[in-house]
């Protein structure tokens, strides 16, 4: 499956409990998307990452500009989680 069949096909229901309504990509979070940068988190890069999308963007708002989901700017594992707080930690003292 190509990354363009995977934005045509990639739905989820609303957020609201009994909303009918699809959040869909439309393939506007392309334009933004951000490069992994080798050895500095994503996520303290500033990068987030939309679900839906199933990408990491450079967008300083929290909803993704092409769904609308809620972007996610920590990591979900707890392992990661741990090394973002070291990183972000040492950038705030030096």
């Amino acid at each position: 499956m190509t990354r363009e069949d995977r934005h045509e096909s990639h739905d989820i229901r609303g957020l609201e409990s009994g909303d009918n309504n699809l959040v869909k990509c439309r393939g506007i979070c392309e334009r933004y998307r951000a490069t992994k940068i080798h050895g500095e988190s994503r996520y303290a890069n500033g990068q987030r990452r939309c679900q839906t999308c199933e990408i990491f963007i450079k967008w300083e708002g929290l909803w993704c500009p092409c769904c609308g989901y809620r972007l996610r700017t920590l990591p979900k594992s707890k392992k990661y989680k741990e090394i973002f707080r070291k990183t972000t930690a040492t950038m705030t003292t030096t």
